[in-house]
């Protein structure tokens, strides 16, 4: 759980114009880019986040705390197609 808030913290001194899209090609923009951001987007760390306005950090902090709280782990993949545990 301290890494998602340490990851947190060091996106929101990042800028929304900071962001990189495509890390093979560092000058492509997002596909809106250009366009205004929502005014709720102040930072990288408030950048992308679910149709119902939650942020992935907030997501991946809430089903950190309920993993805890009901003892389970959780797995993060590379990719769905990873089986690994």
């Amino acid at each position: 759980m301290g890494a998602v808030r340490k990851f947190k913290a060091y996106y929101k001194k990042k800028q929304p114009e900071e962001v990189v899209w495509d890390i093979e090609n560092l000058e492509k923009g997002p596909p809106w880019d250009g366009q205004e951001l929502p005014p709720q987007v102040t930072d990288l760390a408030t950048y992308f986040a679910t149709s119902r306005g939650i942020t992935y950090f907030d997501l991946l902090s809430h089903a950190f705390d309920d993993a805890e709280e009901v003892e389970i782990d959780i797995v993060i993949r590379e990719s769905i197609a990873d089986k690994t545990s």
